[in-house]
This record gives C-alpha cells, sequence and structure tokens, in this order.
C-alpha cells in the first residue's frame, strides 16, 4: 500500500511537470508490472483534466441466465437448484459450474414460489402418523453389515411416539408393529396417517388406497387408516423424531456388537424422547402425553390383538447355513450366509423369511439338524463334495439321513 502511494505521488509530480514517465523503471522501483504504472498514471491524468472514468463492472457467466433463473423459482413450486443447472447446461448452453447455479438460488431462495397450507391445531386423542425408514444400514465393531428397518409411530398431539426396529418389511411385520404401538401407548388415535408405504396402500389404476388388511385391522381396533397424498409431507406433519433416531443410531456405526445391541439403543430412545421437551409445544412430551391418553380409544380384548401380532425372531444365519431354533438347526441355501433371516412359528412349523420373501418352511423337530433337500445338495457341492454333480451327491448320501455333519468328512 506504501508503495502505491508513493507510486501515485510521483505520478501526480511527474503530470504537473508535464514529463513523460518510464513506465519501466517506475514498475522496477515501486514493485509493480510496467503496466500497471502505466495504468495509474492515465488514471492521474485524466483525473488532473477532469475527466471521470466509470469502470464497467465484471460480467458473470450467470449474469445472461439470472432473469430465467427468477422465473424457474417463481413459477415453480419446490424446484431445486439441480433442475434449473440440468435445464440451463441441456436447453440453454450454459457452461458454467452447479455451484454457481446453486449459489444463486440459494440467495434467491424467498423467490421460490410455495404452495400454500393450512396449519390444523392438533386434536388431543384424534390422529397419530406412520413413518418407515427402509434400508439403513449400520457396520457393527466385527465389520458385519446390519440393513435395518425402523417403523415410527407418533401422536399429533402430545408428541409421544414409538419406535421399532424391523429386518423384513411385510405387511404382517407392519401389522405388528402398529398393534405394539398401540400397546405402548395403552389406547388408540381415532385416525393413523400412513406415508407412502407400499406395504399399506394398493394401486387401483392411478389411483391408491388402503390395503384391505389394514382397513381390516382399523375395524376390529378403532382407528380410521389415511394416507398422505404423494409429495405432500406437510399433510402428516413431520416426524422429526426418525431423522433424530437415525441420527443418534448413525452414532453407534462401529460401536455395536449384535443386532440386539441395535433393538436396545431403540428402546431406549423411545424412553428418553418422552422426557424431553417438544419444540412443536415447548413442553415435556410424557407431561403432555399423561393428558391425552384420557382420550384414546380403550384397546380390544388380547385376542382381537393377538390375533394381529405375528411375532418374528431374527437369526444369523450360520457358516453351514443352517439358523438354530429351539437348540436344532433348520437349513437354508448357502447365499444367505451371514445373513439375518426373520422367523415365525404357525401350526409347528418354522417359517423363514428374508424380508417379504419366505425361503424356506421346515416341520419342527427334535432332530439337531433338518435339511431340506436342495439346500442338502447345495451345501455339500460348495464344501465337502466340491466338484461333484448333483446325482453323484446324491449316490454317496442316499443312505445317509446326514444326522451327523462330520461322518461326510470321510466320504471324499
Amino acid at each position: 500500500m506504501e508503495n502505491k502511494n508513493k507510486l501515485r505521488n510521483m505520478l501526480k509530480e511527474l503530470i504537473r511537470l508535464n514529463i513523460k514517465p518510464n513506465y519501466a523503471a517506475l514498475g522496477r522501483e515501486y514493485g509493480c508490472d510496467y503496466r500497471t504504472a502505466k495504468a495509474r498514471y492515465n488514471e492521474e491524468k485524466n483525473k488532473e483534466n477532469g475527466i471521470e472514468i466509470v469502470k464497467g463492472a465484471r460480467k458473470h457467466i450467470i449474469d445472461d441466465y439470472k432473469e430465467l433463473i427468477i422465473n424457474k423459482l417463481e413459477t415453480i413450486p419446490g424446484i431445486r437448484a439441480y433442475s434449473i443447472y440440468y435445464f440451463l447446461k441441456t436447453e440453454k448452453g450454459y457452461n458454467g459450474s452447479y455451484e454457481t447455479i446453486k449459489n444463486f438460488v440459494r440467495k434467491n431462495k424467498d423467490k421460490r414460489k410455495q404452495p400454500a397450507s393450512i396449519r390444523v391445531e392438533p386434536v388431543i386423542g384424534k390422529s397419530a402418523q406412520v413413518d418407515w425408514k427402509e434400508d439403513f444400514k449400520l457396520t457393527s465393531k466385527t465389520g458385519e453389515l446390519f440393513v435395518i428397518n425402523i417403523f415410527l409411530m407418533r401422536l399429533h398431539y402430545s408428541k409421544k411416539f414409538y419406535a421399532r426396529l424391523t429386518i423384513d418389511k411385510k405387511r404382517d411385520e407392519v401389522k405388528t408393529c402398529i398393534i405394539e404401538s398401540l400397546e405402548y401407548f395403552n389406547g388408540t388415535p381415532r385416525e393413523i396417517w400412513f406415508d407412502n408405504m407400499a406395504t399399506v396402500m394398493v394401486k387401483e389404476g392411478k389411483h391408491k388406497k388402503v390395503h384391505n388388511e389394514i382397513k381390516h385391522l382399523g375395524n376390529d381396533i378403532g382407528f380410521q387408516p389415511i394416507l398422505c397424498q404423494a409429495r405432500r409431507p406437510k399433510s402428516k406433519g413431520t416426524v422429526e423424531n426418525l431423522a433424530k433416531l437415525c441420527d443418534r443410531l448413525l452414532s453407534y456405526n462401529n460401536e455395536f456388537e449384535t443386532l440386539n445391541d441395535l433393538i436396545e439403543i431403540v428402546n431406549k430412545f423411545n424412553e428418553e424422547c418422552g422426557k424431553e421437551k417438544s419444540q412443536a409445544h415447548n413442553k415435556i412430551v410424557n407431561d403432555i402425553f399423561e393428558e391425552e391418553k384420557k382420550y384414546l380409544i380403550p384397546l380390544p380384548n388380547k385376542n382381537i390383538l393377538e390375533k394381529y401380532k405375528q411375532i418374528v425372531e431374527y437369526r444369523k444365519v450360520s457358516q453351514d447355513s443352517m439358523i438354530v431354533y429351539r437348540g436344532n438347526r433348520y437349513s437354508v441355501p448357502t447365499r444367505f450366509i451371514g445373513s439375518y433371516l426373520g422367523i415365525r412359528i404357525i401350526d409347528n412349523q418354522v417359517y423363514i423369511y428374508d424380508n417379504t420373501e419366505l425361503i424356506r418352511c421346515h416341520k419342527i423337530t427334535n432332530n439337531s439338524l433338518n435339511y431340506n433337500k436342495d439346500d442338502k445338495l447345495e451345501i455339500l457341492k460348495s464344501d465337502l463334495l466340491f466338484g461333484l454333480n448333483d446325482k453323484e451327491i446324491e449316490n454317496k448320501i442316499s443312505n445317509t439321513d446326514l444326522q451327523i455333519y462330520d461322518f461326510l468328512k470321510g466320504m471324499n
């Protein structure tokens, strides 16, 4: 700055004496390029002659598109920055960066047209909302990947909620989650709102309606199931608790050991959040819930509730492609080794599921080893009898019931 001022003073003196400067010499003496010295000389000379120089504003690559961007923001509700960027790039020849568009949109976000909405004061005991986080991934201390789902129901008035961890996404599982939520509340609201859950809705052409099984559940328990309008989250409120729970679970990444650890974390979350203040009413959730539960519809008798509850247990598939139930082993295809599968016990049979897919059904026995024929061939082909075809393997095991797996190791 000091050299700059000295340069200007020297140039003013040269102009006063009417001496044409040596720009290169000035540049060396004052530590600048000769062109800079020349430009400063011309500025000072123009000032001396009373000529006002107006510098032109620097043109930016986005300048030619600003009006169009503003128009998009004002006329298209909820339009995103990337959509505008893609349109300008493909249709209008824009060759700048996405960041430039994103920053401009952020500065002009107030111009985004928002659809009008009416805030409705929640009515005590009237409604609850359900949200569902699918395929949430966490890794244990040992590096094992867990893919889980989180079901969450929240009462609109008190903000009391119940969250439950599941492995599969079957409709029976959702019904069980609903029943357990209502048992946790010890009552039911008159309405339960659902997001676009495939297990709850069914499509009829362009229209969607509540699945009959969920309708029947509502009729028996006493609530009306309602589908939220697509892409209108305000129609059911924001289930911020689900996002909070997922954030809390992420903090346990690489910190837990078993599936039961995760289930325990979710259960603790239910209790802890009831003791906290909700931003919606700025009061302790449990205090408001004590008032609301008086207005909930009483639950029907246990027989009706149990009819809808499909108790699911989860088992990890061992390295020998088996799951354990009551100390005995039941086979599954080898592709599930290391995975967690859900099991249900119905009419003295063990049903084994991968999410919504039924994998195997075994009759419950007192045998220590229970093989499906296809699983038996697949397991042997992948290990003890590797390289043999199905017929050769069948010949080897035709007189063996595989009660003792190690017996086969001497057959190769």
